[in-house]
This record gives C-alpha cells, structure tokens and sequence, in this order.
C-alpha cells in the first residue's frame, strides 16, 4: 500500500478516534460540575472505611467502582445527553456518507467507553483510553515502518499497475471481438446466463468501468508524494482523459454483440418465406377468431413475449415491414450471418493494430514502472533546435506502434471500409440514385449494413482514442527521457509561482492540460433539481414565508431514511447504555463486557432491512468462525497451561494467516474482518485471565468464545427489534432509485437530441453559401468544437450513472434478504429493467459517438430523412421515459393508452410526414441516399447514430412491460 493511502486511511481513523475522546471529554467535564460533591465525599469515606478491613485495599476500591458505588444520577443523566446528541450526529454523518463508515465507527466507540465507565468514576478520568491509544500507536508505528522499509511502494507506482491492468483489460475487449465476429447465430441469446459470449464481455466491461472509477479516485493524491522514476505525478493525471475515453469508446463497442443478438432474436419469431411478404398480407393469412381463440392467442403471446422480452407492442405494420426485410435478406444473400465474415476480414488488420497499440503501451508503462532504478538500453535521437536527448527502447516501440495503428486506420477508412459494400454492388454500380418503389421502399434491407456500420464506427473510435494514448505515451517519452526525484506539489507549485511560471500541460505546450472532472455548477445539476419548486405552494416572498418554509423542510427532514435510522441509533444506544449506569446491574455489565453487545448492536444497525439481515449473516458466521479459531489457537499454544507468548504468537499466526488472505482477496470481506476480530479476542482475554488480575475473569478458551457469541447475539437482536420500529424496506428505495436513473438516462438523451437539432440551427445561422457538398473540414471542426463544449459534463454524468446502475444491481440482489411476507418480490423484473438501462446508456455512448463525428452540414442535408429526428416523436420518447419514472416514482400504476411500440411510433409520423409532402418520392432517393453518401464514411457514423436511437425506441417500452406496478 502507498504510504500517502495508508497515511489517508490511518488519519481518518485517528480523527475519528480524537472526535469521539474529546466529545466523551467535554461529557465527563460537565457530568464532574453537576455530580452532588456532598454525597460523592460520602461514599468515598464508606468505600475507605469498608475497604480498610480488605487484604487488598485498591482492588477493593476498584470493585466498588465497578460496581457503582459512585453512582450520581445528575452526571448519569448529562452522560446520557451527550451520548444520545453524539450517537445521532454520528449515525446521521455514517447514513448520509458512507464514506465516512470508519471514522464514525471509531468515534462512537470512544463515545461508548466514555459515557460506559467514566459515570462510575467520582473524579476527572480522562485517560480511560490510553491502551487503546497506545496500541493504535503501536500499530501505526509497525505498519509505517513495514511499508517505508520492508514493501515500500508510491502512489505513483500503485496508479501505473492500475493503468497497465486498465489497458489490458481494454486489449481484452478488442480481442474477444473475434469470437464475436465468429460466433454461430444458434449461440446468440438474448439471456445472458445462456449467452456466455455476452456475460462474459457484460462482466469484462463493469470490470473495466470499475477499475477506472478507482483510478480515478488515485488519482487525486498523486502529486503528494516524494518519488523517483520518470513520470511525475502531474504526467500520470494527464493519461487519465485519454483512458477515459478509451473506457467509454470500448463501452460502445461492446454494444455490438448485444445489438446483434436483439437483431437475431427479433427475427426468430417472424414470418420467413420464399415469397415476398407483399404477395400475402399479413391480414390475410388468418381467418377471424372466436372470444376463447382471441384469449388464448393473447396468453400465449404474452408468454412469447415474457420469454423472449422483445416483441412488446408489436402492430402488423413492424411485422410486415421485418418480414419483408427478412424476404429481401434472404433473397438477396445479405443476411448479418453473411456479411460476418466480410466483416471480420475487412477489420482483421485495424484490430490486429489496435492489440498492437495495447501491446505497446502496456510494455511501455510496465518497462517505465519496474525499472525506476535499472539502467536501461538507450538510444541518441535528435528533437527540436537542434537538441540530443536519449530516448529507451521502448519509445521506439510506441513510434511503431503508433505508426502502424495510423496506418492501419488510414487503410481501413480510405479502403478496406468498404468491403463490406461488395454484397450491394449490384444496387450500387448501375445508377448515381438508388432506386426506390413507388412507396419509397428500397429494394435491399439496410439493417444488416447498419449492423455492420455501427461495429465498424465503435472500432474506428476506438482506434482514434488509442491514438489519442499513443501519442501521449509518445510525447512523454520524449519530454521525460530520463528519471528524476519528483516532489510533491505544495512545493513545487510554490517554486512554480516565485518563477511566475505559466500554467500548461507538463508534457509540453502542444498538448492538452490537465482535464479535471466537471464541479458541480449550473449546468451539471439534475435539471429535475434546479428547476424544481413546492407543488403546493408559490416562492416565498416574506419572512415569514420564508420561515415556513425553514420549518416545513425540517418537519420534512425527520421523515427522511437517514433521519429514522439516526433516531433509531440514538434510541438503541440509550438503551443498551442504560445497564451500565445503573447500580444493580453495573458490575454485571462490566464484568460481562456488555459494552460489546451495545457495539455490536450499534454495528448491526443499518438503514435497510435487506442489509440488516445481510450483515446479520456475515458477522455471526465470522463470530463462530473466529471464536472456533481462536480456541484452536489458544489450546494449541498454551495445552493444559497458561502458556507462553512464543507458542500463543505462533499458533495465533498459523491460524489468523488464511483469514488475512481471505480478507484481501475474498469475495466477502467482512466474514474475515469479523472472525479475525473475534479470535484475537478470544486469544488475548484468555491471556489476560491467565496472566493478570482484573475485575470480572474473562475466562479461558470456550468460555471466552461463548460468552462473546452471546454478545454478539444480544447486540443483534436488540438492533433487529429497533429495526422493526419502523421497518425501511430498501425495495421502496430500489424503486425510487430505478425512477431516478430512467429520468436521468431520459435527461441524457434529450441533450445528444437537442445538441444534434441545435448544431444545425447554429450552422443554418452561420452559413451564408449553399453548398451542394456534404462533407466540408470547416464544418467537421465547427462540429468538433462543438461537441468539446458539452462532452466532458455528458461524458462524466454518463459514467455517474453507470455507476449508479452498479450500485443498484447489488442492492436489487441484496434486497432478496428482506423475505416474501406480504407477497413475492419480483427480483427478476427490476434486474432485467437494469439490464435494459445499461442497454440504453451503451446506445447513448453510440450516440454521442456519432455526433461527435457528423458534421453539421450532414446534421442538415439528413434532418429530413432522419425519423428518429421528429419532433412529435421525440416528444413520445421524453413522455415514455418521464410516466415510467412518475409510476415508480409514486407507486402508482400506468394507463393502457399508451404507445407500446415507440418503432412503430416512428413510422406513424413518418408516414404522416410523407403524405404532408414533406418528402419527395418520384422512383427514386430524395437526393441524399446515394451510392456515393452509402460509401462515405459519415454515413457509417450517421447510421450508427440512427441505429443507436432505434435500438433506444425498441427497449425503453420494456421498462413499461417490467414495470412492477
């Protein structure tokens, strides 16, 4: 672990430990003013008396303590007041971030010791900690020393591993699209656990967006460190834009597959013939059925469709129109299953580039991360004015790499691109226009080439950001040619600035700077939050509206999940604390160790049943586990005996061994911590009770370890019985979050839709000459830039939602543990609506992709043949996605009356646009579907848009169909 992570972990949990001590310090300062002097005396003088007959005076007087001799209920009570306000300022910061779990835990635990023990002291204890301070200490002190001298290891070093996993991950993902370009179409399936093509490339890719998220946190401590090597830490957070979008391009490609495998499902149930679906009407294929026929045929769609989770809403116009593709693909030998192998061909040497650009990049990284104190081979090269510098071998390599990539992409664009057209040169070489029918109908089937368009625009983008990295690579070979002692930035930024030197990238003025994340302005709220206002009421214009308003807001606030589960802690606290504050059973509890049964029970405690119950689970079977553990070790090292360090140190080694590795490299890391935790309990009190005389013997061995199984068992069920008052269900919470992201994903995609519309407006403002050209450089910079204004906000909140979408797979597959009391939860439908979200945030990845590409001039000439592009139709989308957020959102049911198809929805309107007039059908294209526009390479881009938007029109009904309500 880097020392700076480590130093990061450990001060969180030291001002955790310093929050609780001195909250517990300002409790026994006030509980010392308010204790009766008077009676303290009193009982200070019986206690002596008594204790002056005793054989051992002090221990006498310990005993008493413990057993509340000194007992004042007014300093009990201010204890009382200052645990309660501290347990729930505590629990509410632990609910509303869970980032901050650790050093909350650790102060609610020197809250409880505080407020525990220091009511049965008549004087200032303020030390009650100083063994646990001392052994954190200790702690500290080896593990500091273990890391600096024995596993030293940067940030900066840790950062390159994860980046070198990053971009073999990444190499990954571009070679398993050879199985995908040679898969067997009876293999594809829409189920992802029989489609082990498509799970194994779903997990490959959730892995990648994970591994870069944790970067990305990495990232932010990188300049606070002394280290040696080539790469400074400011060079390393310049990698981190282009891997961003690298992770987000290999995103889209891995859509290929799944697209693929809708395209297949969507066709199996159809209607394939040797004749044209035009010669028989779908209509009149069947006679008119009977009530019970009617009803029948209904239940079975409707299992049909459950099964295959497509054919929802589907009209006799998309049957017709996909039968007739599927005649004119069979027809015409233009199937995807024919046209895979033109495409695996026609891609072999890009993608083969591409693995070389992983390859050189990979080694490049890994030669400059493990030979920070090797003597390298070095070559003299020459760079600008004239200057020498020595470059590595491995420089040479990326120029190669690099070069070849370049070319391959240069190939490939110019050339091997259009391969995949070879199947239609028969429509393509006779006549300058396609021809159409009389209905505007061509007389082949575009979606097998627009299947193919959108792999080929996914690995062209791909490419370009691996070039984009390369180039990086390269020029930072060539400003770092030699290692160096960086230091931190606190005190190089203050050299920067006593040298007034200008702020530019640190690897040269010709690059990018440091792209930081987008902040939190304006225009990166949720529109759904800054627009939002009180349904019930008007802005307040007054003071005293305004004060209103402050209160209904805190009168709201106490009905918030964080808000119960605060008073609960607070209230659960309270009442385990109380046995040790008073007389009776204030020995019992300290001999006891009831204190860890108000921990545990504190620990337990968690906002949602489902995770209760989960951590329920873990932490008893770690408690068994470790106290079985632990006997094992004590008997081992000590027999019959009390034992001796050596044989207890060396046992308890052996044994706790597998559970540190379980707890590095395990699935669930908290059954290790638990049972880790547990056997040096049980180890070190049977130690104690052996070795030292205390109040209240522990005992030795099993009885160590039941009566801490009991423990733990107390604790958790008083926590399960304040989990019940009242219960918060996380299913509620799994479908509010679900609502929040389909509006999310809804806000994502009405900005691609409205950037798309609002660059042809600009350009329509701008342009003062037609031009009868589509594809002009001025426009495709004007496109660029445009899409540099709005990419980085769009790209962040896209894997913000990505993230979230992450989240809620785990919480939907912990919310199982609640039970079935009320009814069976339908798991499987709020998993497929997630399947289907990532689906949709894979498309809008293409999306933006497209537009990224597509010049405005192209925007404009293809505004009219695009349908996806409809206002009324857009409209349609923006509904669909805001009523099923509204139905999760309340709970309350949708209306039948609405579009279950929205690509039907699409050729509705386009077919009202075509009787307006607003299109020209005369034989032939409208001018803009040419052979020439088919083989252009915007065109590629274009239909990988087009297809995007589609494949988003096909699954966002679903989300109506699995909605639970």
């Amino acid at each position: 672990m880097p020392i700076q992570s480590f130093v990061f972990a450990v001060t969180m949990l030291i001002i955790g430990c310093l929050l609780g001590w001195a909250w517990g310090s300002a409790a026994m300062a006030a509980a010392l003013r308010t204790r009766n002097a008077a009676a303290t005396r009193a009982a200070l003088a019986q206690v002596s008396s008594s204790g002056a007959n005793s054989e051992d005076s002090a221990r006498f007087l310990q005993e008493s303590v413990f057993r509340g001799a000194f007992l004042d209920t007014k300093s009990s009570i201010v204890f009382g007041v200052f645990l309660g306000a501290g347990a729930f300022i505590l629990g509410l910061t632990r609910a509303k971030n869970p980032k901050l779990t650790i050093p909350t835990i650790f102060a609610t635990i020197f809250l409880d010791v505080f407020c525990s023990y220091g009511p049965l002291f008549p004087t200032a204890q303020y030390n009650l900690l100083d063994t646990f301070v001392i052994s954190t200490a200790c702690y500290i002190s080896i593990a500091l020393a273990v890391i600096i001298l024995i596993f030293p290891e940067t940030l900066n070093h840790q950062w390159m591993s994860s980046y070198i996993d990053l971009v073999s991950a990444v190499h990954e993902l571009i070679q398993i699209q050879e199985k995908v370009l040679q898969v067997r179409i009876e293999e594809l399936d829409s189920d992802v656990e029989k489609n082990t093509l498509l799970n194994q490339i779903q997990n490959k890719g959730a892995d990648l967006l994970k591994s870069f998220q944790a970067l990305s946190e990495k990232s932010k401590m990188l300049e606070m460190e002394f280290t040696y090597g080539q790469l400074s830490g400011a060079d390393l957070k310049l990698f981190e834009l282009p891997m961003r979008n690298l992770v987000t391009r290999t995103r889209g490609l891995q859509s290929f597959l799944t697209l693929l495998t809708d395209h297949i499902e969507w066709g199996r149930q159809d209607w394939v013939d040797d004749e044209a679906p035009d010669a028989q009407p779908i209509n009149a294929r069947s006679r008119p059925l009977s009530p019970n026929e009617q009803n029948e045929t209904a239940v079975e769609m409707e299992e049909s469709t459950e099964s295959n989770g497509l054919h929802i809403g589907d009209t006799y116009l998309l049957l017709h129109g996909r039968q007739r593709s599927q005649y004119l693909e069979s027809v015409h030998h233009l199937r995807i299953q024919e046209l895979l192998p033109i495409l695996r061909s026609a891609t072999s040497d890009l993608r083969s580039a591409c693995l070389g650009g992983c390859d050189a990049a990979k080694s490049t990284f890994l030669i400059i991360n493990t030979n920070r104190y090797k003597r390298k081979a070095q070559r003299l090269v020459h760079v600008e004015d004239g200057k020498e510098a020595r470059l590595s071998e491995e420089s040479e390599d990326v120029s190669t790499a690099l070069t070849k990539l370049k070319t391959a992409l240069k190939d490939y664009t110019e050339n091997r691109r259009h391969e995949i057209l070879e199947p239609f040169k028969p429509f393509l070489v006779s006549f300058d226009d396609i021809q159409v029918d009389r209905e505007g109908r061509l007389p082949f089937s575009l979606r097998p080439l627009f299947l193919c368009f959108v792999f080929q625009s996914n690995l062209i983008w791909t490419a370009e950001s691996l070039i984009s990295l390369l180039t990086l690579v390269q020029a930072a070979q060539r400003k770092r040619p030699s290692r160096r002692l960086w230091a931190p930035k606190g005190i190089r930024s203050i050299v920067h600035l006593w040298r007034g030197g200008p702020n530019h990238s640190p690897l040269g003025e010709d690059l990018p700077p440091i792209d930081d994340a987008p902040s939190s302005d304006d225009e990166d709220v949720e529109p759904e939050k800054r627009y939002c206002r009180d349904p019930d009421s008007c802005p307040p214009q007054h003071i005293g509206h305004k004060l209103g308003q402050a209160l209904y807001k805190g009168y709201m606030w106490t009905s918030r999940p964080e808000t119960i589960f605060a008073t609960k802690y607070t209230v659960l606290t309270i009442l385990l604390w109380l046995p040790a504050v008073i007389k009776s059973s204030a020995y019992f509890t300290y001999a006891e160790r009831g204190l860890w049964g108000l921990i545990m029970a504190q620990m337990t405690l968690q906002i949602w049943i489902s995770d209760q119950i989960y951590f329920y689970v873990g932490r008893i079977g770690g408690t068994v586990l470790g106290g079985l553990i632990g006997m094992v070790a004590w008997y081992m090292g000590s027999g019959r005996g009390v034992g001796n360090p050596y044989g207890v140190a060396a046992s308890s080694a052996l044994l706790l061994a597998p559970l540190v590795f379980y707890r590095l490299f395990g699935p669930i890391p908290l059954n290790a911590i638990m049972s880790g935790i547990t056997a040096v309990l049980v180890v070190g009190y049977s130690w104690v009770d052996t070795h030292l005389n205390t109040v209240g013997n522990p005992g030795v061995g099993w009885h160590v370890t039941w009566r801490r199984i009991v423990l733990v068992l107390i604790g958790c069920a008083a926590s399960a019985i304040m989990m019940l008052l009242p219960p918060q269900s996380q299913r509620r919470n799994i479908r509010v979050s679900n609502a929040a992201t389909i509006t999310s994903i809804s806000h994502l995609y009405t900005t691609l839709v409205s950037n798309w519309l609002t660059d042809i407006e600009k350009d329509e403002c701008g342009s003062d000459s037609d031009s009868d050209t589509i594809v002009e450089e001025a426009h495709h910079t004007k496109s660029l830039r445009s899409f540099q204004t709005w990419a980085p906000a769009f790209r962040q909140r896209l894997i913000t939602v990505s993230s979230r979408l992450q989240v809620l797979r785990i919480q939907t597959a912990t919310a199982k543990w609640e039970g079935s009391i009320r009814g069976a939860w339908p798991f499987e439908k709020y998993d497929k609506m997630l399947a289907i979200q990532s689906k949709m945030i894979n498309n809008l990845v293409q999306l933006s992709g497209s537009l990224s590409q597509l010049s405005p001039q192209w925007r404009k000439n293809l505004l009219h043949e695009t349908a996806v592009l409809n206002p009324n139709l857009i409209s349609e989308v923006v509904a669909v996605f805001g009523i099923v957020a509204m139905s999760l959102r309340n709970g309350s049911p949708m209306h039948e009356v609405l579009p279950h198809s929205l690509v039907d929805r699409t050729f509705y309107h386009e077919s009202l646009t075509r009787r307006n007039g607003r299109r020209a059908n005369s034989g032939t294209t409208s001018g803009i579907l040419k052979k020439d526009v088919l083989r252009s390479i915007e065109f590629a881009h274009y239909a990988t848009g087009v297809a995007a938007v589609f494949q988003i029109l096909k699954v966002c009904p679903l989300c109506m169909k699995l909605n639970p309500i």
